[in-house]
């Protein structure tokens, strides 16, 4: 039997800070974001803000990113 990933969909404007991105929140955003998306059950939807900057984590297979 095959299992389905389960969808996870997760918002990233936390991690778009733009005078802190590199610390706090915006730090922990981005690596749930990464260890969710290290899992091979889990297929990560996030969510951005077009109008903010890039959260920090590319587009892929594991992370596809959405405009809310």
């Amino acid at each position: 039997m095959t299992r389905r990933p389960i969808r996870v969909v997760y918002d990233l404007r936390g991690a778009q800070s733009r005078a802190h991105h590199e610390r706090g929140i915006a730090r922990w955003v981005r690596g749930h974001a990464s260890a969710l998306a290290e899992h091979p059950d889990v297929e990560l939807v996030g969510l951005v803000d077009p109008a903010r900057p890039n959260p920090g984590l590319a587009a892929s297979e594991r992370i596809a990113q959405v405009s809310p």
